[in-house]
């Protein structure tokens, strides 16, 4: 049983990086589009070390892990808590 605990104790550690890691995404949608295109604009460099740090931890091992272990995992019954709405531009 101790094996369940430790394989639960993982997958829950998992899951907040992952959690996270959607937070942090979420931020990032935020940054209007001028800043990180306009390098003169103010909060430019707040803006881009969000991106960086944001891409620290995507590359991060734990995050990574993570992320292999969700693609590997068959996801049947499970459904998706957010779900990206698709909207047509005009």
């Amino acid at each position: 049983m101790e094996g369940s605990n430790s394989a639960t104790t993982i997958l829950k550690e998992q899951i907040e990086k992952l959690s996270e890691l959607h937070g942090r995404l979420q931020e990032i949608r935020q940054i209007p589009p001028q800043l990180l295109h306009n390098q003169m604009g103010n909060g430019t460099e707040k803006s881009f070390a969000v991106l960086k740090e944001i891409g620290e931890m995507v590359m991060s091992e734990p995050v990574q892990t993570a992320l292999h272990r969700a693609r590997d995992v068959d996801g049947s019954g499970i459904e998706a808590e957010h779900r990206r709405e698709n909207r047509k531009r005009r």
